[in-house]
Protein backbone atom coordinates (compact mmCIF):
# COMPACT_ATOMS: atom_id res chain seq x y z
CA UNK A 1 0.00 0.00 0.00
CA UNK A 2 1.20 3.55 -0.70
CA UNK A 3 2.18 5.69 2.29
CA UNK A 4 0.95 9.20 3.14
CA UNK A 5 3.16 12.21 2.58
CA UNK A 6 3.87 12.63 6.31
CA UNK A 7 4.86 9.03 6.64
CA UNK A 8 7.10 9.29 3.55
CA UNK A 9 8.81 12.51 4.83
CA UNK A 10 9.53 10.90 8.14
CA UNK A 11 11.14 7.89 6.49
CA UNK A 12 13.32 9.93 4.09
CA UNK A 13 16.64 11.17 5.54
CA UNK A 14 17.40 14.81 5.24
CA UNK A 15 18.25 15.90 1.75
CA UNK A 16 18.40 19.18 -0.06
CA UNK A 17 15.93 17.94 -2.60
CA UNK A 18 13.35 16.54 -0.18
CA UNK A 19 11.65 18.69 2.41
CA UNK A 20 8.61 17.70 4.37
CA UNK A 21 6.17 16.14 2.00
CA UNK A 22 7.45 17.84 -1.10
CA UNK A 23 10.37 17.52 -3.45
CA UNK A 24 12.02 20.87 -4.06
CA UNK A 25 13.63 22.22 -7.27
CA UNK A 26 17.37 22.54 -6.79
CA UNK A 27 17.38 25.93 -8.56
CA UNK A 28 14.36 27.88 -7.37
CA UNK A 29 13.23 25.73 -4.42
CA UNK A 30 9.85 25.40 -6.02
CA UNK A 31 7.82 22.40 -5.00
CA UNK A 32 7.85 19.55 -7.49
CA UNK A 33 4.47 17.91 -7.30
CA UNK A 34 4.49 14.13 -7.74
CA UNK A 35 1.36 12.04 -7.47
CA UNK A 36 1.57 9.39 -4.75
CA UNK A 37 2.22 5.97 -6.22
CA UNK A 38 4.51 2.99 -5.96
CA UNK A 39 6.92 4.88 -8.19
CA UNK A 40 6.97 7.73 -5.70
CA UNK A 41 8.10 5.44 -2.92
CA UNK A 42 10.89 4.06 -5.04
CA UNK A 43 11.88 7.56 -6.13
CA UNK A 44 12.03 8.89 -2.54
CA UNK A 45 14.05 5.86 -1.47
CA UNK A 46 16.53 6.36 -4.29
CA UNK A 47 16.74 10.15 -3.79
CA UNK A 48 17.46 9.76 -0.08
CA UNK A 49 20.42 7.53 -0.80
CA UNK A 50 21.82 9.53 -3.71
CA UNK A 51 23.80 12.69 -3.16
CA UNK A 52 23.95 13.83 -6.75
CA UNK A 53 20.26 13.47 -7.68
CA UNK A 54 18.63 16.78 -8.35
CA UNK A 55 15.09 17.74 -9.24
CA UNK A 56 14.08 20.54 -11.60
CA UNK A 57 10.72 22.08 -11.96
CA UNK A 58 9.14 22.49 -15.38
CA UNK A 59 9.90 26.21 -15.47
CA UNK A 60 13.60 25.76 -14.78
CA UNK A 61 13.86 22.98 -17.32
CA UNK A 62 12.33 25.22 -20.03
CA UNK A 63 14.70 28.09 -19.35
CA UNK A 64 17.83 26.03 -18.94
CA UNK A 65 19.95 25.97 -22.11
CA UNK A 66 21.38 22.54 -21.50
CA UNK A 67 18.01 20.96 -21.20
CA UNK A 68 16.40 22.42 -24.31
CA UNK A 69 18.18 20.11 -26.77
CA UNK A 70 17.71 17.16 -24.47
CA UNK A 71 14.04 17.94 -24.08
CA UNK A 72 13.60 18.30 -27.83
CA UNK A 73 15.38 15.03 -28.44
CA UNK A 74 13.25 13.33 -25.80
CA UNK A 75 10.11 14.74 -27.39
CA UNK A 76 11.20 13.44 -30.78
CA UNK A 77 11.94 10.06 -29.26
CA UNK A 78 8.60 10.07 -27.55
CA UNK A 79 6.90 10.95 -30.86
CA UNK A 80 8.85 8.18 -32.62
CA UNK A 81 7.87 5.78 -29.87
CA UNK A 82 4.25 6.89 -30.17
CA UNK A 83 4.41 6.40 -33.97
CA UNK A 84 5.96 2.95 -33.53
CA UNK A 85 3.32 2.10 -30.98
CA UNK A 86 0.63 3.19 -33.42
CA UNK A 87 2.32 1.07 -36.11
CA UNK A 88 2.44 -1.84 -33.73
CA UNK A 89 -1.20 -1.26 -32.95
CA UNK A 90 -2.10 -1.32 -36.67
CA UNK A 91 0.05 -4.44 -37.14
CA UNK A 92 -1.65 -6.01 -34.19
CA UNK A 93 -5.02 -5.15 -35.69
CA UNK A 94 -3.90 -6.60 -39.05
CA UNK A 95 -2.68 -9.74 -37.34
CA UNK A 96 -5.98 -10.09 -35.57
CA UNK A 97 -7.83 -9.58 -38.87
CA UNK A 98 -5.53 -12.10 -40.54
CA UNK A 99 -6.15 -14.55 -37.75
CA UNK A 100 -9.87 -14.04 -38.18
CA UNK A 101 -9.55 -14.60 -41.92
CA UNK A 102 -7.46 -17.71 -41.36
CA UNK A 103 -10.07 -19.02 -38.99
CA UNK A 104 -12.74 -18.19 -41.58
CA UNK A 105 -10.65 -19.86 -44.33
CA UNK A 106 -10.25 -22.93 -42.15
CA UNK A 107 -13.99 -23.13 -41.80
CA UNK A 108 -14.37 -22.66 -45.56
CA UNK A 109 -11.82 -25.42 -46.17
CA UNK A 110 -13.73 -27.71 -43.87
CA UNK A 111 -16.90 -26.91 -45.79
CA UNK A 112 -15.09 -27.54 -49.10
CA UNK A 113 -13.80 -30.87 -47.80
CA UNK A 114 -17.33 -31.81 -46.86
CA UNK A 115 -18.55 -30.74 -50.32
CA UNK A 116 -15.72 -32.71 -51.95
CA UNK A 117 -16.70 -35.82 -50.03
CA UNK A 118 -20.32 -35.36 -51.06
CA UNK A 119 -19.27 -34.80 -54.68
CA UNK A 120 -17.07 -37.93 -54.66
CA UNK A 121 -19.93 -39.94 -53.25
CA UNK A 122 -22.28 -38.55 -55.91
CA UNK A 123 -19.79 -39.40 -58.68
CA UNK A 124 -19.39 -42.94 -57.37
CA UNK A 125 -23.15 -43.35 -57.23
CA UNK A 126 -23.41 -42.01 -60.78
CA UNK A 127 -20.71 -44.41 -62.01
CA UNK A 128 -22.48 -47.33 -60.42
CA UNK A 129 -25.79 -46.25 -61.95
CA UNK A 130 -24.24 -45.82 -65.42
CA UNK A 131 -22.47 -49.19 -65.21
CA UNK A 132 -25.64 -50.93 -64.16
CA UNK A 133 -27.71 -49.15 -66.81
CA UNK A 134 -25.17 -49.90 -69.57
CA UNK A 135 -24.96 -53.52 -68.52
CA UNK A 136 -28.73 -53.79 -68.72
CA UNK A 137 -28.78 -52.09 -72.13
CA UNK A 138 -26.05 -54.36 -73.51
CA UNK A 139 -27.76 -57.46 -72.21
CA UNK A 140 -31.11 -56.43 -73.65
CA UNK A 141 -29.71 -55.40 -77.05
CA UNK A 142 -26.98 -58.02 -77.52
CA UNK A 143 -29.29 -60.37 -79.39
CA UNK A 144 -30.49 -57.56 -81.68
CA UNK A 145 -26.90 -56.51 -82.39
CA UNK A 146 -25.89 -60.11 -83.11
CA UNK A 147 -28.79 -60.54 -85.52
CA UNK A 148 -27.99 -57.28 -87.30
CA UNK A 149 -24.31 -58.24 -87.54
CA UNK A 150 -25.18 -61.65 -88.96
CA UNK A 151 -27.52 -60.05 -91.51
CA UNK A 152 -24.85 -57.53 -92.48
CA UNK A 153 -22.25 -60.29 -92.87
CA UNK A 154 -24.60 -62.26 -95.10
CA UNK A 155 -25.31 -59.20 -97.24
CA UNK A 156 -21.61 -58.41 -97.58
CA UNK A 157 -20.75 -62.02 -98.38
CA UNK A 158 -23.51 -62.25 -100.99
CA UNK A 159 -22.57 -58.95 -102.62
CA UNK A 160 -18.88 -59.80 -102.59
CA UNK A 161 -19.56 -63.24 -104.05
CA UNK A 162 -21.69 -61.76 -106.84
CA UNK A 163 -19.09 -59.12 -107.67
CA UNK A 164 -16.24 -61.62 -107.60
CA UNK A 165 -18.18 -64.10 -109.69
CA UNK A 166 -19.03 -61.42 -112.25
CA UNK A 167 -15.43 -60.22 -112.37
CA UNK A 168 -14.18 -63.80 -112.65
CA UNK A 169 -16.50 -64.41 -115.58
CA UNK A 170 -15.20 -61.29 -117.30
CA UNK A 171 -11.60 -62.23 -116.54
CA UNK A 172 -12.19 -65.79 -117.75
CA UNK A 173 -13.58 -64.51 -121.03
CA UNK A 174 -10.65 -62.15 -121.42
CA UNK A 175 -8.20 -64.95 -120.63
CA UNK A 176 -9.89 -67.23 -123.14
CA UNK A 177 -9.78 -64.49 -125.76
CA UNK A 178 -6.11 -63.74 -125.07
CA UNK A 179 -5.27 -67.43 -125.07
CA UNK A 180 -7.05 -67.88 -128.39
CA UNK A 181 -5.21 -64.89 -129.84
CA UNK A 182 -1.88 -66.26 -128.64
CA UNK A 183 -2.69 -69.68 -130.03
CA UNK A 184 -3.62 -68.17 -133.39
CA UNK A 185 -0.47 -66.06 -133.40
CA UNK A 186 1.65 -69.09 -132.53
CA UNK A 187 -0.11 -71.12 -135.18
CA UNK A 188 0.44 -68.43 -137.80
CA UNK A 189 4.07 -68.10 -136.73
CA UNK A 190 4.53 -71.86 -136.98
CA UNK A 191 2.97 -71.93 -140.44
CA UNK A 192 5.64 -69.61 -141.76
CA UNK A 193 8.04 -72.54 -141.87
CA UNK A 194 5.59 -74.98 -143.53
CA UNK A 195 5.00 -76.01 -147.13
CA UNK A 196 2.18 -78.13 -148.59
CA UNK A 197 2.69 -80.67 -151.37
CA UNK A 198 -0.43 -81.51 -153.35
CA UNK A 199 -0.97 -84.63 -155.50
CA UNK A 200 2.19 -86.30 -154.21
CA UNK A 201 1.77 -90.09 -154.54
CA UNK A 202 0.86 -91.65 -151.19
CA UNK A 203 2.11 -94.95 -149.76
CA UNK A 204 -0.03 -96.72 -147.16
CA UNK A 205 3.11 -97.42 -145.13
CA UNK A 206 3.62 -94.22 -143.11
CA UNK A 207 7.38 -94.65 -142.70
CA UNK A 208 7.87 -95.42 -146.37
CA UNK A 209 5.65 -92.50 -147.36
CA UNK A 210 7.70 -90.16 -145.17
CA UNK A 211 10.91 -91.49 -146.74
CA UNK A 212 9.53 -90.80 -150.24
CA UNK A 213 8.75 -87.17 -149.33
CA UNK A 214 12.14 -86.71 -147.67
CA UNK A 215 13.91 -88.22 -150.69
CA UNK A 216 12.02 -85.87 -153.00
CA UNK A 217 13.08 -82.82 -150.98
CA UNK A 218 16.71 -83.98 -150.85
CA UNK A 219 16.76 -84.58 -154.60
CA UNK A 220 15.30 -81.14 -155.13
CA UNK A 221 18.03 -79.51 -152.98
CA UNK A 222 20.99 -81.68 -154.14
CA UNK A 223 21.17 -83.35 -150.72
CA UNK A 224 21.64 -79.95 -149.04
CA UNK A 225 18.58 -80.55 -146.84
CA UNK A 226 19.34 -82.56 -143.66
CA UNK A 227 17.08 -84.68 -141.50
CA UNK A 228 17.43 -82.23 -138.59
CA UNK A 229 16.11 -79.41 -140.83
CA UNK A 230 12.66 -81.05 -140.85
CA UNK A 231 10.54 -81.20 -137.71
CA UNK A 232 7.63 -83.21 -139.04
CA UNK A 233 6.16 -84.69 -142.24
CA UNK A 234 2.52 -85.81 -142.23
CA UNK A 235 -0.55 -86.16 -144.42
CA UNK A 236 -3.61 -84.01 -143.83
CA UNK A 237 -6.97 -85.72 -143.39
CA UNK A 238 -8.11 -89.31 -142.88
CA UNK A 239 -6.43 -92.30 -144.48
CA UNK A 240 -7.75 -92.67 -148.04
CA UNK A 241 -9.12 -95.75 -149.72
CA UNK A 242 -7.38 -97.35 -152.68
CA UNK A 243 -9.30 -95.25 -155.20
CA UNK A 244 -9.00 -91.96 -153.28
CA UNK A 245 -6.61 -89.24 -154.47
CA UNK A 246 -3.48 -88.68 -152.38
CA UNK A 247 -3.82 -86.44 -149.37
CA UNK A 248 -1.83 -83.17 -149.13
CA UNK A 249 1.60 -83.49 -147.50
CA UNK A 250 2.53 -80.91 -144.85
CA UNK A 251 6.24 -80.44 -144.25
CA UNK A 252 7.23 -78.52 -141.10
CA UNK A 253 10.77 -77.11 -141.30
CA UNK A 254 12.85 -76.18 -138.26
CA UNK A 255 13.32 -72.60 -139.49
CA UNK A 256 12.58 -70.32 -142.40
CA UNK A 257 16.02 -70.84 -143.96
CA UNK A 258 15.31 -74.52 -144.62
CA UNK A 259 11.99 -73.61 -146.25
CA UNK A 260 13.65 -70.97 -148.45
CA UNK A 261 16.24 -73.55 -149.52
CA UNK A 262 13.45 -75.75 -150.90
CA UNK A 263 11.44 -72.93 -152.44
CA UNK A 264 14.45 -71.63 -154.35
CA UNK A 265 14.99 -75.06 -155.94
CA UNK A 266 11.47 -75.53 -157.31
CA UNK A 267 12.77 -74.83 -160.80
CA UNK A 268 14.55 -78.22 -160.56
CA UNK A 269 11.27 -80.13 -160.72
CA UNK A 270 11.71 -80.63 -164.46
CA UNK A 271 15.22 -82.05 -163.89
CA UNK A 272 14.17 -84.89 -161.57
CA UNK A 273 14.58 -88.51 -162.71
CA UNK A 274 11.65 -90.56 -164.02
CA UNK A 275 11.07 -92.41 -160.74
CA UNK A 276 10.86 -89.19 -158.78
CA UNK A 277 8.69 -87.60 -161.44
CA UNK A 278 6.25 -90.50 -161.13
CA UNK A 279 6.04 -89.92 -157.37
CA UNK A 280 5.32 -86.26 -157.92
CA UNK A 281 2.41 -87.24 -160.19
CA UNK A 282 0.08 -84.34 -160.80
CA UNK A 283 2.50 -81.99 -159.11
CA UNK A 284 4.62 -82.28 -162.23
CA UNK A 285 1.56 -81.49 -164.30
CA UNK A 286 1.16 -78.32 -162.27
CA UNK A 287 4.80 -77.56 -163.02
CA UNK A 288 4.08 -77.99 -166.71
CA UNK A 289 1.14 -75.65 -166.33
CA UNK A 290 3.40 -73.08 -164.67
CA UNK A 291 5.87 -73.50 -167.51
CA UNK A 292 3.11 -72.99 -170.04
CA UNK A 293 1.95 -69.89 -168.19
CA UNK A 294 5.47 -68.53 -168.33
CA UNK A 295 5.69 -69.24 -172.05
CA UNK A 296 2.35 -67.51 -172.69
CA UNK A 297 3.25 -64.48 -170.51
CA UNK A 298 0.61 -65.10 -167.78
CA UNK A 299 1.59 -63.31 -164.54
CA UNK A 300 0.57 -65.14 -161.35
CA UNK A 301 0.98 -64.12 -157.73
CA UNK A 302 0.70 -65.90 -154.35
CA UNK A 303 0.93 -64.06 -151.03
CA UNK A 304 0.24 -64.88 -147.38
CA UNK A 305 -1.15 -61.45 -146.50
CA UNK A 306 -2.23 -61.95 -142.85
CA UNK A 307 -5.09 -59.54 -142.43
CA UNK A 308 -6.03 -57.70 -145.57
CA UNK A 309 -7.55 -54.72 -143.74
CA UNK A 310 -4.09 -53.39 -142.87
CA UNK A 311 -2.56 -54.11 -146.30
CA UNK A 312 -5.27 -53.47 -148.92
CA UNK A 313 -3.23 -50.61 -150.45
CA UNK A 314 -0.25 -52.95 -150.97
CA UNK A 315 -2.49 -55.50 -152.71
CA UNK A 316 -3.91 -52.77 -154.92
CA UNK A 317 -0.39 -51.78 -156.02
CA UNK A 318 0.60 -55.42 -156.72
CA UNK A 319 -2.47 -56.03 -158.87
CA UNK A 320 -1.89 -52.78 -160.71
CA UNK A 321 1.65 -53.94 -161.68
CA UNK A 322 0.40 -56.17 -164.54
CA UNK A 323 -0.60 -59.20 -162.44
CA UNK A 324 -3.23 -61.37 -164.12
CA UNK A 325 -4.14 -63.60 -161.18
CA UNK A 326 -3.20 -63.20 -157.50
CA UNK A 327 -4.06 -65.63 -154.72
CA UNK A 328 -4.10 -64.26 -151.14
CA UNK A 329 -4.08 -66.55 -148.10
CA UNK A 330 -4.69 -65.77 -144.42
CA UNK A 331 -6.77 -62.72 -145.32
CA UNK A 332 -8.94 -62.85 -142.15
CA UNK A 333 -11.55 -60.66 -143.86
CA UNK A 334 -14.54 -62.46 -142.31
CA UNK A 335 -17.04 -61.54 -145.05
CA UNK A 336 -17.19 -61.10 -148.82
CA UNK A 337 -18.71 -57.67 -148.24
CA UNK A 338 -15.71 -56.40 -146.26
CA UNK A 339 -14.76 -52.95 -147.57
CA UNK A 340 -11.04 -53.78 -147.55
CA UNK A 341 -11.64 -56.55 -150.14
CA UNK A 342 -13.16 -54.00 -152.52
CA UNK A 343 -10.50 -51.36 -151.81
CA UNK A 344 -7.70 -53.80 -152.70
CA UNK A 345 -9.23 -54.57 -156.13
CA UNK A 346 -8.23 -52.26 -159.03
CA UNK A 347 -10.51 -51.42 -161.93
CA UNK A 348 -10.93 -54.33 -164.38
CA UNK A 349 -10.57 -57.06 -161.71
CA UNK A 350 -12.96 -59.45 -160.00
CA UNK A 351 -12.48 -61.78 -157.06
CA UNK A 352 -13.59 -65.03 -155.50
CA UNK A 353 -13.13 -65.93 -151.83
CA UNK A 354 -13.57 -68.79 -149.43
CA UNK A 355 -14.40 -68.43 -145.70
CA UNK A 356 -14.10 -70.95 -142.91
CA UNK A 357 -17.64 -71.87 -141.86
CA UNK A 358 -16.64 -72.49 -138.23
CA UNK A 359 -14.17 -69.59 -137.91
CA UNK A 360 -14.89 -66.79 -140.41
CA UNK A 361 -12.35 -64.37 -138.89
CA UNK A 362 -9.29 -66.57 -139.42
CA UNK A 363 -7.73 -68.21 -142.45
CA UNK A 364 -9.68 -67.45 -145.67
CA UNK A 365 -8.55 -67.18 -149.30
CA UNK A 366 -9.17 -64.46 -151.89
CA UNK A 367 -8.37 -64.89 -155.60
CA UNK A 368 -8.16 -61.70 -157.65
CA UNK A 369 -8.24 -62.07 -161.45
CA UNK A 370 -8.73 -59.91 -164.47
CA UNK A 371 -12.18 -59.77 -166.00
CA UNK A 372 -10.92 -61.39 -169.22
CA UNK A 373 -10.93 -64.77 -167.44
CA UNK A 374 -14.05 -66.85 -167.07
CA UNK A 375 -14.28 -68.47 -163.65
CA UNK A 376 -16.62 -71.05 -162.21
CA UNK A 377 -16.90 -71.49 -158.47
Amino acid sequence: MSKTRSQRSQSIPGSASVKDDNILCCVCDAVVQIEPSDLYDELVKYASKSKNMKFYCDNCVKHADGFKGLLQMLNEKFESIDSSLKTFDSIDIGMKNLQLRLESSGENLKQLEKLDEKLSQSINFLKNDITKFWSDVVKSNSKIVDNEAATLRNMISTSFFDVVKKDLDVVSKEVISVRRTIEVANEVKARENNIVLFNFSEDLDVAKDRGNVLGFLRSLTDESLKDEDILKIFRQGKKPSVSSPPRPVIVMFINLSAKVLVMRRLFRLALLDEKMRERCGRAMENSEISKACYQTGLNLGLLNIRFIRSKYDIIHDLLSNDLDICVLTETWHGSSDDISVKLAMPYGFSFMDYLRPHDPNHGEIIVYFKNVFKVKK
